[in-house]
């Protein structure tokens, strides 16, 4: 039988609750597990009308894990914005916790972000949404862009290609991983007369694995990719392939030549 505590009622009938499946997954904590083991359920869980919890599942699953007696109080008419709200109050909502959400409401841009994400895990998942909306300008807004269920690709089958391009370049070459990297892609494949296998030919021969050892900035790699693009270019015949470029004052790359028009974005 519940008991009644003000507000706050107290049971061991797990079975009367029910999770929400946009809310985000239940993961594995066990910084909480100890202490709700050693202290007990502090805070009561939150359930709506229908006793779908809308904050505290993790108390809730752990509750259930071990027999725990528990906590809870219902709150009227919340919806899904509320939800975000007050599980941003106790532990903030993650990029993925947005995208899983909006993948169960069923919209067809997340789910394909989704599997993206799943399938190319070297590329983070902050740049993965950057890049998959066309930029990395403004890239807080284009964050909060996928949080508030307006995510976007600018062009799903063009950026594919970007992600199978940059797999494609570290299984064939010695460069490594990383953030800068990817980004350095990002910009030099946007280039209309940009060619995959000759870039990866030049950036083999000139041995840039070895160039960017130890080169954290976008711009610096970037430069690098560029240098290994035109090398041994300067013949007349040849030039005509070569990407014009050049640094400005604050030694920032400037590309002189067209970019592909499908990647260009509002934003840039």
């Amino acid at each position: 039988m519940d008991r009644e505590i003000s507000d706050i009622y107290e049971t061991n009938n797990y079975d009367m609750f029910t999770l929400l499946e946009t809310n985000r997954k239940i993961s594995k904590n066990q910084k909480l597990e100890h202490s709700i083991l050693k202290k007990g359920i502090l805070r009561p869980i939150a359930v709506n009308s229908k006793m779908q919890i809308i904050d505290g599942q993790h108390r809730y699953s752990i509750a259930k894990k071990h027999k725990l007696t528990l906590p809870y109080y219902v709150t009227m008419n919340k919806e899904m914005n509320d939800i975000i709200e007050i599980n941003n109050t106790v532990h903030k909502w993650t990029l993925n916790d947005y995208i899983n959400k909006y993948v169960t409401d069923g919209n067809i841009e997340y789910i394909k972000l989704k599997k993206l994400m799943e399938t190319h895990r070297k590329i983070s998942n902050a740049d993965m949404v950057s890049a998959a909306m066309g930029s990395w300008y403004k890239q807080s807004k284009l964050l909060n862009n996928v949080k508030n269920g307006s995510f976007k690709f600018y062009n799903f089958d063009e950026f594919l290609v970007i992600v199978q391009g940059y797999e494609e370049l570290l299984r064939n070459t010695q460069i490594k991983e990383m953030r800068s990297v990817f980004q350095a892609y990002f910009k030099i494949s946007s280039i209309d007369k940009f060619n995959q296998s000759w870039f990866i030919k030049k950036i083999n021969e000139t041995e840039v694995n070895r160039k960017i050892i130890g080169l954290k900035k976008t711009e610096r790699i970037l430069k690098c990719f560029l240098e290994a693009y035109n090398s041994n270019l300067q013949a007349v015949s040849k030039r005509r392939n070569a990407i014009d470029w050049e640094l400005d004052l604050k030694h920032r790359v400037i590309i002189k030549d067209k970019l592909k028009t499908e990647r260009l974005n509002s934003l840039l």
